[in-house]
């Protein structure tokens, strides 16, 4: 053998156990052209296909092996050991395949297998979802589903929706794109050499079947075995990061954060330019309402790839969340530039329109992410609210009836369209001076729908009253049985308990003080607001008390809730309404589209 032979061989094992196995099967492979018959060679470039995620290449690898031991008559020990290894490992490859149920090898992440749901990029960092999710979850996606019962005391419900869930105010999809690579993983063997590589080989071989099953788990959104299996394949091969990470996923997913957050910091240990453990941590994060450490992982993540758009798209839903609403739009606005058609980032920038009443701009952004993408509920339905806060409740109802027909169990655009006919029918006006009552009978209908779909609502149960209230009806006997089943602490019971008659409108203003000033300005907002509303009750009207709460809920600055614009509209002048009282508002949850978390991985050097 030449001597220039002999030091590409020796580059090759090196490249081999520096794990750069790419490189290491170059030269392998020139040199086996050069001497077809060097079986040591061979099979050390079998091992490194099969490192690199090429089962397939392996496997064609072992037949021409084959044929080249029988011919042999006397194996050198080191090359019959090796040999010997070798076909342990393909039996442990070919029934890794049998097990999946492919009848042939599965190729883990090489490069001729198709991402799930229209890609994401390769290595490096994949594009994510949009968990999200998102995998989140698209339509922003990224992150997670799902605690469904209103989130007391921050005045945004959450609601499950295509998998999807809200979380602290915003929109969280998760399971969007399936990134097909992540970096491989440094191993730390006791074995060295070739041996120590074949070792790893079949440690990974055995590791591949839970992890897979795990993945096949995943997307049918059984989390819980998905889990099982992941901690299998993390109980065979210890480093194995994607297993690590695509368990911190599934975690997210079943909103269990303080348990996925370690995962992914052990991903990020294995594997430091991992970009989609840092975003997906970063969506955690976000769901804990821990926005300064959201916004640090978001910000590595996007120092690991400049071009990385849902990494943009979830650092604008943190600085959304801490109410900073022109960093959100610029993050919005660079995601939007690396991805032209991202009907997610624009549902999400109109949502910061929204936060500063901005609500023509915002109507723009809708319309704009409906165009991208015709399906996208979130963007009606946040249209119609944007539509209210104009005051223009015909179009606000249009929108959250084109919600439902997309999706006919949400809740949430029930409510809404609920409220918008109840503000229709106190404000439009009306040139003859006569208004039906068809409009209040339309939101009661609505709103107790929104109740079917959500018994746990509060806020619903506390509109259905105000709304019987205005239709003259008593609605008060059964919200205060629904209230025994309330507990005292929470912020919703407090007015819950004024609307009954158990504490008084002052009493319930004290409950709203928080030591979070976010929160004790969220509360507040909502406390001054339903008061206004409580004075303009039949046995309690005082227009005047009912003015200076609406001012007082304005003075809140809390732009993006719902309360806020309808207190602005119980302000205007009288004459806007032909004289009736104010009867609107509107609890609102904003709809961004989510953090985009990370699919489970499909394994690949893995």
């Amino acid at each position: 053998m030449a001597e220039h032979e002999e030091a590409q061989l020796a580059a090759a094992e090196a490249l081999m156990k520096a794990r750069h196995f790419a490189e290491a099967i170059d030269l392998f492979e020139g040199h086996v052209r050069t001497y077809p018959d060097d079986l040591r060679a061979l099979l050390k470039l079998g091992i490194c296909h099969l490192l690199n995620r090429g089962e397939r290449a392996f496997l064609a690898i072992y037949e021409h092996a084959r044929i080249l031991v029988e011919r042999s008559r006397d194996l050198p020990q080191d090359v019959a050991r090796l040999w010997k290894s070798y076909k342990g490992l393909v039996s442990k490859v070919t029934a890794t395949a049998l097990i999946l149920g492919a009848g042939t090898v599965v190729g883990c992440g090489d490069s001729s297998s198709a991402l799930k749901d229209g890609g994401g990029a390769q290595n490096p960092p994949t594009e994510v979802q949009q968990q999200n999710p998102q995998a989140t979850p698209g339509a922003g996606k990224e992150e997670p589903k799902p605690q469904v019962a209103p989130d007391n005391g921050t005045g945004k419900l959450q609601d499950q929706f295509s998998g999807h869930k809200y979380s602290g105010g915003v929109y969280m999809e998760h399971i969007l794109t399936l990134p097909e690579k992540t970096a491989p993983v440094e191993k730390r063997g006791r074995a060295s050499g070739e041996l120590r590589g074949l070792a790893e080989a079949i440690s990974e071989a055995g590791a591949v079947a839970p992890f897979k099953s795990g993945n096949a788990y995943y997307d049918k959104g059984d989390y819980d075995h998905a889990i099982q299996d992941y901690a299998k394949a993390i109980e065979l091969k210890p480093d194995f990061a994607e297993a690590y990470f695509n368990r911190g996923l599934a975690y997210n997913n079943k909103g269990d954060y303080d348990r996925a957050i370690p995962d992914f910091t052990k991903t990020i240990k294995l594997e430091p330019d991992h970009a989609e453990a840092y975003n997906s941590r970063g969506i955690a994060y976000d769901h804990k309402g821990d926005q300064d450490r959201a916004l640090k992982d978001y910000t590595k993540a996007i120092e690991l790839n400049p071009d990385y758009a849902k990494a943009y798209n979830n650092r604008g839903i943190a600085y959304y969340n801490k109410a900073d609403y022109d960093r959100a739009i610029l993050d919005y606005t660079k995601a939007i530039e690396l991805k032209p058609d991202y009907a997610g980032a624009y549902c999400n920038r109109g949502e910061a329109y929204y936060g500063k009443t901005d609500y023509n701009r915002a109507i723009l952004e809708y319309t704009k992410a409906i165009e991208v993408k015709p399906d996208l509920v979130e963007a009606y339905f946040n249209r119609g609210l944007a539509y209210s806060g104009k005051g223009d409740y015909n179009r606000a109802i249009q929108d959250h009836t084109k919600a439902i027909e997309l999706k006919p169990d949400f809740a949430l655009a029930y409510f809404n369209r609920g409220i918008a006919y109840l503000d229709k029918g106190d404000y439009d006006p009306d040139p003859v001076g006569f208004r039906s009552n068809d409009d209040y009978d339309r939101a009661v209908r609505d709103l107790n729908r929104a109740i079917e779909l959500k018994p746990d609502d509060a806020y619903a149960r506390v509109w259905l009253f105000l709304a019987k209230e205005r239709l003259g009806q008593d609605g008060k006997i059964a919200l205060a049985e629904w209230r025994k089943g309330l507990k005292d602490g929470e912020w919703m019971t407090q007015i819950v308990r004024m609307c009954v008659g158990e504490i008084t409108p002052e009493q319930c203003l004290a409950a709203a003080s928080d030591k979070d000033p976010r929160r004790d300005k969220e509360k507040k907002c909502q406390g001054y607001y339903y008061v206004g509303r409580y004075y303009l009750l039949s046995g309690h009207y005082d227009d005047a008390r009912a003015r200076d709460s609406f001012r007082q809920c304005v003075a809140t600055g809390v732009t993006n809730f719902m309360e806020y614009a309808s207190a602005q509209a119980a302000l205007k002048p009288r004459d806007q309404y032909s004289g009736h009282k104010y009867s609107g508002g509107v609890y609102r949850t904003p709809k961004q589209t989510p953090p985009e978390q990370t699919a489970p991985v499909e394994n690949k050097g893995k």
